[in-house]
């Protein structure tokens, strides 16, 4: 799969390596690769997460995510303390997500956004806590957001996102504020 740009700049960030259709993908690379966590091949890549530790920080802008390199990912953020999916600060700013996100029993323990991402399925965030501010503006969704006993100790921006499914916020909460200015709901 590869980025379809959001727009015809380039990102601020450095690009992937990889080209396919005559289109670089947006990806960040992963230090030291010139590729990003999607094109670094799949020796590097099991690598690359058996380095990372549970909390870690993430910058994966313009990274394209299958279902299986989302798992991959979250399984390498395991505590096995908890059973739950760890991650520090959190970027996909302007990821691109085929089929559903899942994104279940995930505990952000920094700021996390979503800005500009696209999700080819769903979004779904059952169980998920957020120490911090979750951020989804300008992100669009083909199908649900779900945010389903999610509890935010921060803000959470939806401003200028489109959702073709339905929006769901269900028994959670949310400490700081929820801003939806021009979301758009399709469910």
């Amino acid at each position: 799969m590869t980025i379809t740009s959001p727009s015809s700049e380039a990102p601020d960030w450095p690009q992937c390596a990889h080209e396919a259709d005559g289109r670089r993908c947006r990806g960040r690379p992963v230090e030291p690769y010139a590729a990003c966590l999607a094109h670094i091949g799949v020796d590097r890549r099991a690598g690359h997460l058996a380095g990372l530790e549970p909390g870690a920080g993430l910058d994966l802008r313009g990274t394209p995510f299958t279902r299986d390199l989302l798992t991959e990912l979250l399984a390498a953020l395991t505590d096995p303390a908890t059973g739950r999916h760890r991650l520090g600060p959190a970027d996909f700013e302007e990821a691109e997500f085929s089929g559903d996100a899942q994104f279940a029993r995930v505990d952000f323990t920094g700021d996390v956004s979503f800005d500009g991402a696209a999700f080819g399925g769903g979004a779904y965030f059952t169980g998920a806590r957020f120490e911090a501010d979750l951020g989804f503006v300008g992100a669009t969704v083909a199908r649900n957001v779900w945010l389903d006993g999610v509890e935010c100790g921060g803000g959470v921006c939806f401003n200028k996102t489109r959702i073709d499914g339905e929006l769901r916020l269900e028994t959670g909460t949310i400490a700081k504020s929820a801003v939806f200015r021009g979301l758009v709901v399709g469910g």
